[in-house]
């Protein structure tokens, strides 16, 4: 210890190449005798370790080569490898054999347990009922049962296609835990939406038929029943179509998701597909966004069905009006007059509670179809004692901007009105000066 106080273990800020330094200094071991015998003591070691390792490769080398086995190519094998099935069976075989061999010399079991291997053929001195091996004489001897040789080489029928079938028992089970682990409510439903993903992708057409009755199942989540039924489509059309359908004629289901496969219908049966998107957009229950996505929806599976949808959707009363201002412009695409028509019914039905810029939001729409029909509507607006004030002075402002005169006298006289209260006249006097400018910039 004494020396590795007076280095002050300088060693330890060495390399690995000089380890044993600081075990010679601080065990006090003589420099010569450390030195002198450790390394050499490591080059034999390492000498050693290089002969045996190129022993081990001479050795590997000179061996011959193992014969290549049959390579699994499937993941579900099937029918190869009967006969290790058959070989599965042989130790059990052969410990029954040897717990008869252990029977009393008078037991009626011995014989048959110690009559040789199971590759041998047994004999029987069963003469009266007939041997199991070779035939004798007896009153029911006469038809015996044939020898039975190795396993695998002269089986009965039933027994070789009981150990053939278990390769598709296996496979069976297998599908069925993993059919019902995706019904499992309390997994979560993104992981068995992955899980099907990958399942369908590994099993193909099997494993989607042996889904069909997640797809049907009321009591799975609508999300897992959903992608079921997409992939599905994959495979078989009648059976997605009609998993589909059940989906979105199904009340229970939330709106979007039957929305949802109604749309995913399409690609798979037209005509039912267009049944149930028209039934979410007369459905009153149905939120309205999902009854408008439906109409639209429709538009590839049958126009002029879009087209009654959206005249549908346009006029109901019940629908807010914004919405209902965008399904008329929609509309006008396929029908002119009837957009109009929807439109004017939000005109003239504007009351003074009503949010004004709805009034003025409808009537540019019917200015956007057209001008001439827009500027009637203006006027309407304007004009109109229901509607609200500040709709009214923007009404007659729009007027102005498309350069009527009208515009310019309605708003000097709501401006000098008696009755009219100070705000809404200020209101009006700001927008014809409004005028006045942009008239002058013009």
């Amino acid at each position: 210890m004494a020396n590795a106080n007076a280095v002050q273990l300088w060693t330890i800020r060495f390399s690995a190449a000089l380890a044993p330094v600081p075990v010679v200094e601080l065990f006090g071991v003589s420099r010569l005798w450390g030195y002198g015998l450790l390394y050499p003591a490591l080059a034999a070691t390492w000498a050693t370790g290089r002969w045996q390792r190129r022993r081990q490769l001479a050795r590997m080398r000179d061996e011959p080569e193992p014969e290549s086995g049959s390579t699994r190519t499937r993941f579900w094998d099937n029918g190869t490898g009967a006969r290790d099935e058959f070989r599965a069976f042989e130790p059990a075989a052969t410990g029954a054999r040897r717990a008869h061999a252990d029977e009393p010399p008078d037991s009626p079991f011995r014989d048959a347990g110690a009559g040789g291997s199971l590759g041998e053929p047994r004999t029987s001195s069963m003469g009266t009922f007939g041997g199991v091996g070779a035939p004798s004489s007896g009153p029911f001897g006469d038809a015996c049962e044939p020898s039975i040789g190795p396993f695998g080489d002269a089986c009965e029928p039933s027994i070789g296609m009981a150990v053939v079938s278990v390769p598709h028992q296996r496979r069976d089970r297998a599908m069925s835990n993993l059919v019902g682990s995706i019904k499992n409510e309390s997994i979560d439903a993104e992981l068995r939406i992955q899980l099907i993903q990958d399942l369908i992708d590994l099993g193909g057409r099997d494993m989607a038929m042996r889904l069909s009755t997640v797809a049907q199942s009321s009591n799975v989540d609508i999300e897992v029943r959903l992608e079921v039924a997409e992939h599905m489509g994959r495979f078989s059309v009648e059976d997605a179509a009609r998993a589909l359908e059940a989906i979105a004629a199904d009340a229970t289901v939330d709106a979007k998701y039957r929305l949802d496969a109604a749309s995913a219908l399409v690609d798979c049966a037209a005509g039912p597909a267009g049944i149930a998107l028209m039934q979410l957009v007369t459905d009153e229950s149905v939120n309205e966004y999902v009854r408008h996505s439906a109409a639209h929806a429709l538009r590839d599976v049958h126009p002029s069905a879009a087209a009654m949808a959206l005249r549908h959707l346009a006029n109901a009363p019940l629908l807010s009006v914004r919405l209902r201002i965008i399904c008329a412009e929609q509309l006008a695409e396929d029908s002119v007059i009837d957009a109009e028509n929807a439109l004017w019914r939000i005109v003239k039905g504007v009351e003074s509670v009503m949010d004004f810029h709805l009034g003025i939001d409808a009537a540019e729409a019917m200015f956007d179809i057209s001008p001439d029909v827009g500027i009637e509507a203006y006027s309407v607006l304007a004009v109109d004692d229901c509607f609200h004030w500040f709709g009214r002075i923007e009404a007659a402002y729009r007027l102005g901007r498309l350069g009527l005169r009208d515009g310019y006298d309605l708003l000097s006289d709501f401006a000098r009105a008696d009755q009219l209260e100070e705000v809404y006249a200020r209101a009006a006097l700001e927008r014809l000066f409004q005028l006045e400018v942009e008239s002058g910039n013009e």
